[in-house]
């Protein structure tokens, strides 16, 4: 059976990813670090294991069933781009670019 782990909070591909350890029986049987906040387990044996997942500061530690497929947890880390974006606003009927006025995107 599959066994799927989705992380929050992380960064995207492999930037910022948390380091995941799995263990059966007291031992570690595995060790490695997730994919877009996301790592699968093919072919586990049922039972019950143990994760432990490490990002920055913060650690989850949870036992997993591998009679459920996908199991979600959050860190509580956000990363955001401050990127500045320009655009050029155009009026729908006229095709002229709206100089001037206010646009709210959300409510306040």
């Amino acid at each position: 059976m599959v066994l799927k782990l989705k992380f929050f909070g992380l960064g995207i591909k492999d930037n910022l990813q948390s380091l995941v350890e799995l263990y059966s029986d007291s031992k570690l049987i595995f060790s490695g670090l997730t994919y877009n906040g996301e790592i699968c387990f093919n072919n586990l044996d049922d039972g019950v294991y143990f994760m432990k997942a490490s990002f920055l500061n913060e650690t989850i530690v949870s036992l997993l069933y591998n009679k459920k497929s996908t199991y979600y947890f959050f860190f509580n880390h956000s990363y955001f781009s401050r990127k500045i974006i320009t655009f050029t606003l155009m009026d729908y009927f006229y095709s002229l670019p709206i100089e001037r006025g206010e646009l709210i995107l959300w409510q306040k």
